[in-house]
């Protein structure tokens, strides 16, 4: 169980310098509800006295899931393939099978301790939920309790167990679509499920890497804010007098230099009058 929490915890630090990295336009998307598909495998581990890699087995796991929020989803998966127990001394595995229907939440920290962001790399998530197990293909343990074995829980032919779950994983982004992924999950089981009486709990662990496919897209471009045009405000009119250097110089009167100029011509005519008359003087 202590490498089962080493590993999870390996995730997390693993996500935890790139789950809060940007991309140049996550701060402008909004979020779409979308569908998923996940297939998964690795191997699992039922907990028990023996040592480790004789209760290691194979794991496989196919989810759908649903993402209504940036941070929450919910998850229903059809988990199992082969657990394996060991009677300790002498030590004697044993094999059998089952399937686990899984029904449960999931929680984005990356989305919750930041932005949504569609183009970030690394997202890591929690997720914890319920399931119905139903176990079967007991016949090596109930061989063994046949040949004096006594395990006091063994049972035959099927079993069903209710389970409790939660786990840790983290999403590598590939591209809109795709994910590649690493998981850790722990389920807690009656005591029976190994067929041994410990008068405590069942624990089955999972270390699992693998893809998913969005059906739909999970965002689009955020629209951009509608600007109200400003209304334009006339400023107050001010009543003042105009400066000195902005008043018109008066303009001179057209009859004043009509007068002028007929003044002139009347006193040339005279003085043509005058030298007439001296001339016929002279003359007579």
């Amino acid at each position: 169980m202590k490498r089962i929490a080493c590993i999870a915890g390996a995730l997390l630090l693993i996500a935890t310098p790139y789950s809060g990295r940007a991309a140049g336009d996550g701060d402008r998307s909004g979020f779409n509800r979308h569908w998923y598909l996940q297939v998964q495998a690795g191997a699992a581990y039922t907990l028990g006295e023996t040592s480790f890699g004789d209760l290691v087995s194979p794991a496989a796991a196919l989810s759908a899931g649903y993402r209504f929020s940036p941070v929450w989803g919910l998850r229903f998966g059809l988990s199992g393939w082969q657990a394996r127990g060991a009677w300790a001394s002498p030590a004697s595995p044993y094999d059998y099978n089952f399937l686990q229907g899984n029904v449960e939440a999931t929680l984005d920290l990356a989305n919750l301790f930041g932005r949504f962001n569609p183009t970030r790399t690394v997202n890591p998530y929690l997720f914890a939920g319920v399931g119905l197990n139903y176990a079967f293909n007991n016949d090596e343990a109930v061989a063994l309790n046949d040949a004096g074995y006594t395990m006091d829980n063994i049972w035959s032919d099927s079993k069903a167990f209710a389970v409790g779950r939660m786990g840790v994983g983290v999403n590598f982004r590939v591209s809109n679509r795709v994910q590649l992924g690493l998981e850790v999950n722990a389920n807690i089981l009656s005591d029976k499920f190994n067929s041994k009486k410990a008068g405590n709990v069942d624990w089955h662990f999972n270390a699992l890497a693998g893809l998913s496919i969005r059906l739909g897209k999970s965002h689009r471009k955020a629209a951009a804010p509608a600007v109200v045009p400003a209304t334009p405000v006339k400023p107050a009119e001010r009543n003042r007098l105009p400066s000195s250097r902005h008043r018109r110089l008066p303009s001179r009167s057209p009859s004043r230099s009509v007068r002028t100029s007929s003044s002139g011509s009347v006193r040339r005519i005279s003085a043509k009058r005058s030298s007439q008359r001296s001339v016929r003087w002279s003359i007579t």
